[in-house]
């Protein structure tokens, strides 16, 4: 194998970095699948993505693997390989529309109830819910045009949902 120059690998903070991400790789990369298998039986392009976005965050945080005794190496890389298993599986999840949760007819709809608790969002949340919702935009676009992760995004749209599900809630708007 040919010596490439610490930029070209990546972000190497020591030497030997390279050395034992590859060591782990080869040793776990084969329960890693079989972990992600188990919530995406039918779908191998999911399991991919969850077994890289695992091994991209183990790479980020390789002085974790050095600090863990040997034993539990293989209990961190697989509690890494089901949270990112879970948060793909929270970002295929349907989305309802905010529209869609009062009926047309009903009159707090039309009476602007549900803008006004809306506007009285946290920023965080009415921007995302904004974006979201009214302008039509993907989390990844949300993403990028606030410059936040789309787990970040998706925690933001979940929590401001339930924010102004609770003041519609307290208001007598929701049903």
């Amino acid at each position: 194998m040919v010596e490439r120059p610490a930029r070209e690998v990546g972000k190497l903070r020591r030497k030997d970095d390279h050395s034992l991400f590859q060591e782990l790789y080869c040793r776990y990369n084969p329960l890693l699948f079989r972990v992600a298998a188990r919530y995406f039986p039918d779908a191998p392009q999911e399991r991919e993505d969850a077994v890289q976005n695992a091994w991209l965050k183990a790479f980020r945080h390789l002085e974790k693997a050095r600090e863990l005794p040997e034993d539990k190496v293989p209990l961190w890389l697989i509690c890494i390989t089901k949270n990112e298993a879970i948060s793909l599986l929270r970002r295929q999840q349907p989305h309802l529309p905010l529209e869609e949760w009062l009926p047309a007819t009903s009159p707090a709809a039309s009476s602007g109830s549900v803008r006004e608790a809306i506007d009285a969002l946290p920023e965080i949340y009415r921007a995302v819910l904004e974006l979201k919702f009214v302008a039509g935009y993907t989390n990844r676009e949300i993403a990028r045009m606030l410059g936040i992760s789309e787990s970040a995004v998706g925690t933001r749209i979940l929590r401001g949902r339930a924010i102004l599900k609770g003041k519609l809630d307290a208001e007598g708007v929701s049903e």
